[in-house]
């Protein structure tokens, strides 16, 4: 049995170079993917038809096989690095911001806190009124309780405890569990 103290096996466990390396491969992919990107769209317009027997044509050109191959290689592994570090700065942090108690409310808060944060000017979240009160949600009606508010325009927003009514040509009356809780409905 070791005696090592929780940071020192953490400090074993990663590399301190590990971030500055991905650092300097996104901004090396980012940098291919300007000419690949501009061969791909020049020699998209170049293409004197748009069907599949020009485009598979296209593609069965040596060089033009081996440029997209390339820019899709590169497209993808560049994604792959600038969402891994999405996940890694906000997912990670969200998980360990939000739904700490088993209070509706708090984790609603809690919620709009990280999303203000994170990627949101205004932030409101609209709970089922019978949610709020720990009925059941397969019967409710229409009607959402605000839960929490935060950002830049709270206070234009309906305030916290209001019974805000989910009308059809909102983003919240055109969602799918809305039409299914006006039509009865689940598909």
């Amino acid at each position: 049995m070791t005696q090592t103290s929780g940071l020192g096996r953490i400090l074993r466990q990663t590399s301190a170079r590990h971030g500055a390396e991905d650092w300097w491969t996104q901004r090396l992919t980012a940098l291919a993917l300007v000419p690949l990107t501009l061969w791909f769209c020049v020699s998209m317009l170049l293409t004197p038809a748009m069907n599949y027997f020009a485009v598979r044509a296209w593609m069965t050109r040596p060089w033009n096989t081996v440029l997209l191959v390339a820019f899709i290689l590169v497209a993808a592994y560049h994604s792959y690095l600038g969402l891994r570090v999405v996940v890694e700065d906000y997912v990670h942090e969200a998980g360990m911001r939000i739904g700490r108690t088993l209070d509706m409310t708090r984790t609603c808060e809690e919620l709009a806190e990280v999303a203000v944060n994170g990627f949101a000017d205004t932030v409101a979240v609209d709970l089922l009124d019978e949610v709020t009160q720990g009925e059941d949600p397969e019967r409710a009606g229409r009607q959402l309780r605000r839960t929490a508010v935060r950002g830049v325009g709270a206070g234009r927003l309906a305030p916290v405890g209001s019974v805000v009514t989910a009308r059809d040509g909102t983003a919240q009356g055109q969602a799918p569990e809305s039409r299914a809780r006006a039509s009865g409905r689940t598909d």
